[in-house]
């Protein structure tokens, strides 16, 4: 049958991806195969569900073949080919989407065929493109990194040499190399760091932090700044995100970081700054473990900030992300910026699909209650979410067992507590550290809700676990522990 990956990856397509692919294979520059397309028109059938295990291979063979005889092996030869055509059309399609890889490979059949005057007249356009366009090109040191060593071939080969040409890319061919290296570094490293809190595994290779050690950042930064202030943001802004990672109790690499992420976002454009203001969530959240106060506020003031300036809210370019979506729902209404929330709201409803709406906007109204301490409606929003709906089910858990604990109910608050447990020791994916840290933000809300209702009894063993120990909501369980002690 079709191999399980290539049926993945068609439900996947967009509708219009999948006109092109019909367009694909019925051109003879990449098919000639008539049957496939044939095969394709029994598959489109299928289409969107592509539920296609039930596929009856024996008829399909007849109406592609009329008048033979079933053959196992041609139909299995036939499904090979469909599978080895869909991933070229793949190839093709991710090809027509990357600009940078068109304009590299046309240097590179230039270089090939020796054609030196053609690739100097093309190559300056195109820089003259990816510098102009500088601020809107994600990874623009990577591909300029690739560009000017290709151009460097070329300058190797030609026998005139166009020595001006030559001077001028050759150290712009440096340049990219540095800003490219110490970026990557820098991620890498904080990717190490991630690797190890989350799953604890022992990673041998600690060359990445060794390197970011034995240099002097900040002579760095300020020699790239004289020459491209973006990419000595870029630079400096990664670094800090590393160091801010392994020590997030560090207050003035913290801030450092923030403040150079706001600037960043300032002078970049959507693309470049994407994915970079969910690690600045992540040093927050591991803040607020530790008890530091306002992480939540600027977990919030840096959302606001990044999708004022252009974040897009997507796993992708292509999908639109709902569980980030949530998540920064949260994110708004933790700090009672109900107004933004609606916004952001608004905003993004129409992107989630018909089936995904009535989850999301349950659970929008649950936590907007929440906040307001409307904790019976919260309760009620929370109960009209569907029990399979999968997308932040540690929210919706701790949530109720907020409500409950607000209200003072004993016995809601004992089921919801034993519920919420129950959810994470069944849940694998999150990881024991992070399953942790949940069992202990649990321990302590049990603990307050024990000194809410027995005020006689000896608070100071619960204030000091709560205190000392690393926990998630810790700045939520700060906040209930100081209310408790004020009665």
């Amino acid at each position: 049958m079709l191999n399980r990956h290539i049926t993945g990856f068609i439900k996947s397509l967009l509708p219009e991806e999948i006109e092109k692919f019909d367009d694909f294979i019925r051109s003879p520059f990449f098919n000639k195969t008539k049957s496939l397309i044939a095969l394709w028109d029994e598959l489109k059938k299928y289409l969107p569900e592509f539920e296609i295990d039930e596929l009856e291979k024996e008829k399909v063979f007849k109406k592609i073949f009329p008048g033979k005889s079933y053959n196992a092996g041609t139909m299995k030869n036939m499904l090979h080919s469909f599978n080895r055509l869909f991933e070229k059309f793949l190839v093709n399609i991710e090809f027509n989407y990357n600009e940078f890889q068109q304009d590299y490979n046309l240097l590179s059949m230039c270089l090939y065929n020796t054609q030196f005057d053609f690739m100097r007249k093309k190559f300056e356009k195109i820089i003259e493109k990816y510098e102009r366009n500088k601020r809107n090109e994600k990874n623009n040191e990577f591909n300029n990194l690739y560009l000017h060593s290709l151009y460097y071939r070329r300058s190797q080969l030609e026998i005139i040499n166009h020595k001006d040409i030559f001077d001028k890319y050759i150290f712009k061919s440096g340049e990219n190399l540095i800003y490219f290296t110490l970026t990557e570094i820098s991620k890498l490293a904080h990717n190490i760091e991630v690797d190890l809190m989350n799953k604890k595994i022992k990673v041998d290779n600690s060359l990445p932090a060794a390197f970011l050690k034995s240099i002097d950042i900040d002579y760095l930064v300020n020699e790239i700044r004289k020459i491209d202030y973006n990419s000595s943001l870029e630079v400096e802004l990664y670094y800090y995100l590393y160091k801010s990672r392994i020590d997030p109790e560090n207050d003035e690499a913290f801030e450092k970081t923030v403040r150079i992420y706001y600037e960043y976002c300032r002078v970049s454009e959507s693309k470049r700054i994407n994915g970079l203001s969910t690690p600045i969530f992540n040093i927050c959240t591991q803040r607020d473990i530790l008890g530091k106060p306002a992480s939540n506020r600027i977990k919030a003031e840096v959302a606001r900030y990044g999708l004022d300036n252009g974040l897009i809210i997507s796993s992708t370019l292509r999908y639109f992300d709902k569980t980030l979506f949530a998540e920064y729902l949260k994110i708004f209404l933790n700090v009672n910026d109900f107004e933004y929330a609606e916004k952001f709201y608004r905003q993004h409803f129409d992107k989630l699909s018909e089936d995904e709406k009535d989850n999301i906007n349950n659970l929008y109204d649950a936590l907007k209650c929440l906040q307001k301490k409307e904790y019976n409606k919260s309760l009620e929003y929370i109960s009209k979410i569907n029990p399979n709906f999968k997308n932040s089910k540690a929210v919706i858990k701790n949530a109720h067992l907020k409500c409950f604990f607000e209200l003072n109910d004993v016995q809601g608050f004992e089921y919801s507590l034993d519920a919420f447990r129950q959810y994470l020791y069944r849940d694998t994916s999150r990881g024991e550290f992070h399953t942790n840290l949940f069992l202990n933000y649990l321990t302590a809300m049990s603990g307050l809700f024990n000194m809410k209702n027995n005020p006689n009894q000896d608070k100071e063993e619960m204030k000091f676990y709560i205190e000392n120990t690393k926990m998630q909501n810790k700045e939520y369980v700060l906040e209930k522990l100081k209310e408790i002690e004020g009665k």
